[in-house]
């Protein structure tokens, strides 16, 4: 529709109110009478004729109405030009559209309000609640009406508050407004009985968002039950990154083979500049030794040897050690991960006692799985032993810092934490297993997860118990899974692998061990090969390297790694 095509600036609405005056909207409420007449099959053709009528009107209104006509003259004329050229079916089909859209207005119900049978729609109630959280008054009641628009469009005679507040937070969205104080005013109730299940046809035509809160607002009101809702509202799950379609989630690269000339010439192009962790075999001496070459190359090239402190590397270096060859090929199809908040769940519930913490972390756990299944569902997917479902542990260590009444920042393998961490792993791998024996759910119990997700649980943790006057510091994060990590000097080295060793096996993607390593600045490839073989010999099946450190303290943690396989003593008690 060109842009100085002659039109009326303005039109006055039924209550008085006087708008800009819209040709789009006429031209698509002509095209759907169109349509709809089945005089116009093809949707370029009825367009075009939408068009053409929208002109015709627009001239008449210039010429021969009023500088601000009313909506009732700008249907009227439609109507009676749609007759006048012949076209009786398109015009009985714009009428019998307006007036079932009014109808329909009459005749909506808020299921979950007012008496048992429900209360009318009143767009006036919806405008105050705009207008409440901080929308001026004249976009809070356009807001309103095309929220009401939308709800005509979905032509359902009975709906949900919960379905008019997303559709206000969509239209919030849409205007590049801040919505925040209007979503603080969630209803709690849910619509999931009437949501739609996920049809590939419709969502190809109008696809769920990206991301933000839009999509989360989707998910939580419109597929998942108020069970779950409560708990990611209690900050006991997480479940995003929210998917916006079946798609399977992100995952790693199959693991790469040094020994693969291809795997080497693509490491020589990326020249060491990896975005996302490279996974790496390491389950063999001759794989050890090309990839040590292989990292000594990177150092060796151009821009690295420059002794910089911040490393070419963007992400670390995930070793596997020892595996079944079945480890190695690609992960079968997986959903998005759901993130269990372990420390949360204690400290928000004051649990100190082992056995109510296992009740609780039971019923998470439960909770978790009942929301995979939500999802598949609401996809059209069989959840039984369909794609694998993954769970990923956060803050367990500050979990066991709770239960050892340990302060509550207490990160990392402390002796007194072991002890408790076991534990919840072990009553964490029987829950998932009993559940997928029971249920048939493919659950999985991953060693990593999303950290924006844990992040954000812990910044929400930070500020409740900050209300208890517990302070915390919210530039840190909840760990995903087992995180354990090595640096030279350790006093405990050989019970934190014997730990790591014993418990490894609770989780279906075995934990690596961590450690700084100079990566992209240490051309030595003996240093890394007796580092790569010392983490071998301890019988882990992961290790990661991750960005920093130093040459010295690679080597001196790998020769102390390998006294402690040795039998010898790693530090003697020096007074």
């Amino acid at each position: 529709m060109p842009m100085d095509m002659r039109k009326p600036e303005a039109v006055r609405k039924h209550d008085g109110r006087i708008v800009a005056f819209n040709p789009l909207r006429l031209m698509r409420s002509v095209t759907r009478a169109a349509l709809a007449s089945g005089k116009h099959t093809n949707s370029t053709e009825a367009k075009g004729f939408g068009e053409e009528i929208t002109r015709a009107v627009c001239s008449f209104l210039v010429n021969e109405y009023p500088p601000t006509p009313t909506t009732g003259d700008v249907r009227e004329l439609t109507q009676r030009l749609l007759r006048e050229t012949g076209h009786v079916a398109v015009a009985d089909a714009y009428t019998d559209h307006a007036r079932q859209a009014s109808s329909l207005l009459w005749r909506m119900r808020l299921i979950d309000a007012g008496p048992a049978e429900g209360a009318p729609w009143d767009r006036r109630r919806l405008i105050e609640s705009l207008r409440s959280s901080g929308v001026a008054s004249d976009p809070a009641g356009e807001m309103a009406r095309h929220v009401e628009r939308r709800l005509v469009q979905l032509g359902a005679e009975r709906i949900n508050a919960a379905l008019v507040h997303a559709l206000a937070l969509l239209a919030l969205h849409e205007r590049g407004m801040d919505a925040r104080r209007y979503a603080a005013r969630r209803v709690s109730a849910n619509f999931a009985p009437l949501s739609e299940r996920y049809v590939p046809a419709v969502a190809a035509e109008c696809p769920l968002p990206d991301a933000g809160p839009a999509l989360e607002a989707f998910w939580l009101q419109a597929v998942h039950s108020d069970e779950v809702n409560q708990a990611v509202r209690g900050n006991l799950l997480s479940l995003e990154p929210y998917p916006a379609s079946p798609a399977e989630a992100p995952r790693p690269d199959a693991w790469a083979d040094p020994l693969d000339a291809a795997a080497r010439e693509r490491w020589s192009l990326q020249a060491g500049r990896f975005e996302a962790d490279l996974r790496v075999r390491a389950d063999g001496g001759e794989r050890i030794g090309a990839f040590a070459e292989a990292l000594a190359a990177f150092s060796r090239a151009e821009g690295y040897a420059r002794g910089t402190e911040v490393p070419e590397f963007r992400a670390g270096v995930t070793l596997s050690l020892r595996g079944a060859p079945e480890v190695f090929a690609r992960p079968q199809v997986s959903a998005f991960p759901i993130t269990l908040n372990l420390g949360g769940l204690l400290v928000r519930e004051a649990i100190h006692d082992p056995q109510k913490a296992t009740l609780r972390l039971t019923q998470l756990v439960t909770l978790a799985a009942q929301a995979h299944r939500e999802r598949e569902e609401y996809f059209g997917l069989a959840p039984m032993r369909g794609r694998e479902l993954p769970l990923a542990p956060a803050g367990l260590w500050n979990a066991a810092a709770w239960l050892a009444r340990e302060p509550y920042m207490q990160h990392g393998p402390a002796p007194v934490l072991r002890a408790g961490a076991g534990a919840l792993l072990a009553a964490l791998n029987a829950v998932v297993s009993t559940l997928r024996q029971e249920t048939g759910l493919q659950l999985v119990l991953r060693s990593d997860g999303p950290r924006a997700a844990a992040a954000a649980l812990w910044r929400r943790d930070c500020a409740f118990l900050e209300q208890d006057g517990v302070s915390l510091d919210p530039a840190s994060a909840y760990e995903i899974g087992l995180d354990l990590r090595l640096t030279p000097g350790l006093t405990d080295l050989g019970e934190r692998l014997d730990f790591l060793r014993a418990h490894a096996a609770h989780f279906d993607e075995p934990p690596p061990l961590s450690l700084k390593a100079p990566l992209g600045r240490e051309p030595d490839a003996s240093a890394w090969r007796e580092l790569l073989e010392a983490l071998r010999a301890t019988g882990l099946p992961r290790a990661r390297l991750l960005p920093g450190g130093s040459a010295r303290g690679v080597r001196l943690l790998a020769r102390h790694i390998r006294e402690h396989l040795q039998g010898y003593p790693l530090f003697e008690n020096r007074s």
